[in-house]
């Protein structure tokens, strides 16, 4: 008998690490470099911060606003 044999119930796990190596970037982990690169991952923490000091949970409207301010970021950043 084998010292590792794989489950009957379920498929050996694949090498998630090994994997990653040579695939490009996900779409979101570049737009998050390009957020903390240019500090507006900073800047929309800091915002957050405010709005929910003020308001003590997260409204819909401060929601609409980050989203727009995220939009706005990637539109601006785009070649």
């Amino acid at each position: 008998m084998s010292a590792k044999r794989s489950s009957i119930n379920r498929p050996p796990t694949p090498d998630v690490d090994r994997n990653r190596e040579n695939q490009e970037p996900a779409l979101q982990e570049i737009i998050n470099i390009k957020m903390i690169e240019s500090g507006e991952k900073e800047r929309l923490k800091e915002l957050l911060r405010e709005r929910l000091i003020e308001c003590a949970s997260v409204p819909d409207p401060v929601k609409a606003e980050l989203l727009q301010r995220i939009r706005s970021f990637l539109a601006s950043t785009a070649t």
